[in-house]
């Protein structure tokens, strides 16, 4: 059982081993104990790197071995999803909650209260041997990628992805390979799908659990790379977040039991990130950034230049922000921990001045209305429309724009409620409210 927990000590930015020193305390309390079941002895004794938490409409959605679990706020209690049984389960949000298991695909349209099991493929079942099982589910600007794997009888892995675009409703085979080959081959078993701002996919490369490699894809995932270098690239994904033109990556797999933070710009190069082992990162409502190591809860407003220690970890594993900024954290010791304010008012200080402005015009948004930013000088800029949880639900721009104003068209399809404009030049993001009204 929790106490409440206060930290009342030093707040330290890492900043080329520079600290600069903050004094607020940061306090947790207990918001559940540990609903689901585990394991008495064995390979699945020690807590799984393979665990989603996220922050839904009412609650929180974790996804994690042997269970899809949905924390109801009002009842103070958690459920599980009926079919989440297997221990290789695992989810994605994004627009919607897609949610698997070896067999089965699922989708949750309303935050993973209610789901549809998605017809999927047929999956070669070859006598004596591994059937073809389901190992990842990503969905990009509409776009479902299904990765599966399977074993021959002449013990090869075989890796195949397929493509959807109509929401799982029918399929095609996108690419087929063997599982673990490098540099110039296909490489297949893919998992924890991303896409750069640039279009170019990044993925968990190696299969079942997690992959051992990361590659990447300039055709839309028919073809992937690998390295032959890998000890210079991040090993798996574990979550990442875009931050300007780069993207942040912690990376481990459900074999290593270290965890470390990347960034790439091409998903190509890779710099790894000294300072920080990150088990998780996360972008709040604020723009912020998030991490956990084994340590420290971490925030960067610089979009990962620099961090700074705003309390402890717990050793926790995953955490997840909700909309009005609370930090929500899984420890290594079980159940969920929440701060006792939002993170915004518990630390000092903001972002310096933007090179950006943003708005929205009209507000309540119409047929006509139009998203207007100011830049102060060409930069890579990203604007985007995301919801209230921190889904992003629409791409307005992601590339090179000159000094000056600029206007594009709100996408007003959108459903009625409220909704953020989104900036991002560099390091900086700028966030603008508005509503859609019918």
């Amino acid at each position: 059982m929790f106490h409440l927990l206060r930290l009342s000590i030093a707040l330290v930015t890492i900043a080329l081993g520079v600290p600069a020193v903050f004094a607020q305390p940061i306090e947790f309390e207990p918001l559940s104990t540990n609903p689901w079941p585990r394991p008495d002895s064995g390979f699945f004794d020690t807590p799984p790197l393979r665990y989603d938490l996220h922050a839904m409409e009412g609650g929180l959605l974790s996804c994690r071995p042997f269970g899809i679990y949905r924390f109801y706020t009002a009842k103070g209690a958690w459920e599980i999803a009926p079919f989440s049984e297997s221990y290789f389960t695992g989810c994605t949000v994004g627009s919607r909650v897609w949610a698997w298991e070896p067999y089965g695909v699922w989708i949750s349209s309303d935050d993973g209260r209610t789901w549809m099991e998605i017809a999927l493929p047929d999956l070669e079942d070859p006598p004596g041997y591994s059937s073809e099982f389901v190992l990842d589910v990503a969905e990009i600007d509409g776009v479902v990628y299904l990765s599966t794997e399977y074993t021959t009888k002449f013990d090869e892995r075989i890796g195949r992805i397929f493509q959807s675009t109509d929401g799982g409703k029918s399929w095609s085979l996108l690419s087929e390979g063997y599982s673990g080959q490098f540099e110039g081959r296909l490489l297949q078993s893919v998992s924890s799908i991303r896409q750069l701002p640039s279009g170019r996919l990044i993925g968990s490369l190696g299969g079942t659990f997690g992959g051992n490699d990361v590659g990447y894809s300039d055709d839309g995932g028919a073809t992937w790379l690998a390295f032959e270098r890998p000890w210079e690239y991040p090993d798996g994904f574990r979550s990442a977040v875009l931050a300007g033109p780069r993207t942040l990556v912690a990376s481990g797999t459900f074999y290593q039991p270290y965890a470390e933070l990347w960034e790439t710009t091409d998903g190509i190069s890779w710099t790894r990130r000294e300072e920080i082992a990150a088990n998780d990162i996360t972008r709040g409502p604020d723009g912020a950034l998030y991490a956990i190591d084994s340590d420290d809860l971490l925030q960067s407003r610089d979009g990962g230049a620099t961090w700074t220690t705003i309390g402890p970890s717990f050793s926790a594993f995953a955490l997840t922000v909700d909309a009005e900024g609370f930090v929500y954290l899984a420890p290594l010791e079980g159940g969920v921990v929440r701060s006792t304010q939002p993170v915004a008012v518990a630390t000092e200080g903001g972002p310096p001045a933007s090179r950006l402005d943003l708005y929205v015009a009209p507000n309540p948004a119409r047929a006509s209305s139009m998203v207007t930013l100011a830049l102060l000088e060409t930069a890579y800029t990203r604007v985007e429309v995301v919801d209230l949880l921190g889904r992003v639900v629409a791409k307005l721009h992601a590339g090179p724009l000159a000094a000056g104003t600029h206007t594009l068209r709100l996408n007003t399809s959108l459903a009625a409620g409220a909704y953020v404009a989104r900036g991002v030049v560099g390091n900086e993001v700028v966030t603008t409210r508005f509503v859609v009204v019918r």
